[in-house]
């Protein structure tokens, strides 16, 4: 099963549940969809010209019609990126990155080692700030939070 943590190993990610990693060569895997940003951009467009009167006096005003438009400003956004198997996110580790999270602004709920609501938040605007979009926590973040351990290879490897 390619989703499963005790089976073979995945040769793809593939559409799969988010909350269960893919595994592959040992390493977890989530994936997330950003949605596209979509703006309402109004704008006044120039109908008619104001027309006068013969004495000079104004007879009609100029007239506008407004127009609203959606305007795709980010596109959305397929992510893939390696995250914490599920058996490293203890209740200890979940709470150490609530702690780490909490002193840095980000959480403000209690410290209960919960992956609650309050915070997928939190790991989301953290992660916003550093260019992922998303509420499933990434390796990046969770080792530069102190949350997981750097492994001698991904010093190596950048």
């Amino acid at each position: 099963m390619g989703n499963s943590l005790g089976g073979a190993d995945a040769t793809m990610l593939d559409i799969f549940d988010p909350e269960l990693p893919q595994v592959v060569n040992g390493r977890c895997y989530a994936k997330d969809t950003t949605p596209a940003v979509i703006e309402t951009v109004t704008e006044e467009v120039f109908v008619a010209p104001a027309s006068y009167n013969p004495d000079g006096s104004l007879y009609a005003p100029e007239r506008y019609k407004t127009i609203t438009n959606p305007v795709i400003i980010k596109d959305r956004e397929e992510l893939q990126f390696e995250t914490p198997c599920p058996q490293l996110l203890t209740v200890e580790r979940t709470s150490t990155l609530q702690r780490a999270l909490k002193a840095r602004g980000y959480f403000y709920g209690p410290v209960n080692g919960k992956m609650d609501f309050v915070t997928k938040t939190a790991i989301r605007k953290f992660q916003k700030e550093r260019g992922t979009d998303s509420s499933y926590l990434t390796m990046h973040t969770a080792q530069i939070l102190g949350v997981i351990e750097y492994h001698r290879e991904d010093l190596d490897n950048g």
